[in-house]
């Protein structure tokens, strides 16, 4: 069990709370500088991860997928935001949205300079995995909610740059967006849309880390 536990859970667990935590982070740090408090007076900039937790969508569900299929998918609990009090309420909600993923591709650097010093002073299998794992993780977090589709931040940003006209058809496809997503990670296609874009933003990371 202890073996399993070391090579398997921790090696992705440990990475997948940081970045949850971390986007979270990004969403509320990006709401705060442009004017709504309102996520850090509920307690979101903080990298306890409790803050973060939705009970259903970051613990229940997720797990249940992992015991019974071969798939997980869940979410963080959202970060409140309140638009008016944003000098332009568009522009400023495609900052907030985009803070999340841009938080991601900075921890994915952040990992991959950790595992660039845990081969140089050969720390071990278990940390460069580790950093490894962060970085994929990152990378994919990031990738993942980019997709332009509501709730997730690539189709916040596409509801703030279509005309208000079209927000309400982009709400509607909501529902058959998610079940296509679903049935595309379920079927393991997703990973074979988006897989050779994870690795290859994931690679050029890890170069950047090697040659600074």
């Amino acid at each position: 069990m202890s073996d399993f536990f070391l090579s398997g859970a921790l090696w992705w667990l440990i990475p997948l709370v940081v970045a949850i935590a971390g986007h979270e982070i990004g969403h509320a740090w990006m709401a705060r500088r442009l004017g709504d408090d309102t996520a850090e007076r509920d307690g979101r900039i903080t990298w306890n991860p409790m803050a973060h937790i939705d009970p259903f969508g970051t613990v229940i569900l997720p797990a249940t997928l992992w015991l019974l299929t071969p798939v997980m998918f869940g979410w963080a609990k959202p970060v409140p935001v309140n638009p008016d009090k944003f000098a332009n309420p568009r522009r400023d909600m495609i900052w907030v949205a985009l803070a999340g993923p841009g938080a991601n591709l900075v921890m994915g650097v952040l990992w991959a300079f950790g595992w660039r010093l845990a081969m140089e002073f050969q720390a071990g299998v278990f940390p460069a995995t580790l950093c490894l794992m962060g970085v994929t993780l990152n990378v994919a977090i990031a990738l993942l909610n980019l997709m332009p589709i509501l709730p997730l931040d690539g189709g916040r940003v596409v509801a703030c740059l279509l005309p208000p006209r079209f927000v309400a058809l982009l709400e509607r496809l909501t529902l058959p967006a998610i079940g296509i997503l679903l049935a595309l990670l379920f079927f393991g296609q997703l990973g074979a849309i988006i897989g050779p874009l994870i690795e290859n933003i994931s690679d050029a990371i890890l170069q950047f880390a090697s040659i600074i």
